[in-house]
């Protein structure tokens, strides 16, 4: 058994079973090749993968940003509102009270001269 086992490992077998291992086995070029294509395969796939947590991490952040934006701005807004209702409103200034403040009067002119 041991020596079957050790036969079909080296490749040397000689039970009829042995073709079909050997179908089995590439050949070197292949070989070589099916490597360099994995190893570039996994290289590629590690790059897209790091490019697409950088993408999360810079949307996450960018969301993040305008959600606090919109905060900033509805606090400041009511702010805004808060001190217009608490501020009273001035009172309007009467044209006639405003026109004869303004225009001297005619003891002033003649007691100048």
């Amino acid at each position: 058994m041991d020596a079957d086992l050790n036969s079909l490992l080296d490749g040397n077998s000689t039970s009829p079973d042995a073709s079909s291992l050997s179908s089995f086995a590439m050949p070197a070029g292949f070989a070589t090749l099916f490597t360099i294509f994995m190893i570039v395969t996994s290289i590629a796939s590690l790059v897209v993968l790091v490019l697409y947590i950088m993408n999360m991490v810079t949307t996450y952040r960018a969301h993040k940003a305008s959600i606090e934006m919109r905060n900033i701005l509805r606090e400041m807004n009511e702010r805004d509102k808060a001190r217009s209702f608490s501020a009273p409103t001035p009172e309007p200034v009467q044209a006639a009270t405003s026109a004869s403040a303004s225009t001297p009067t005619s003891s002033d002119s003649s007691s100048g001269s």
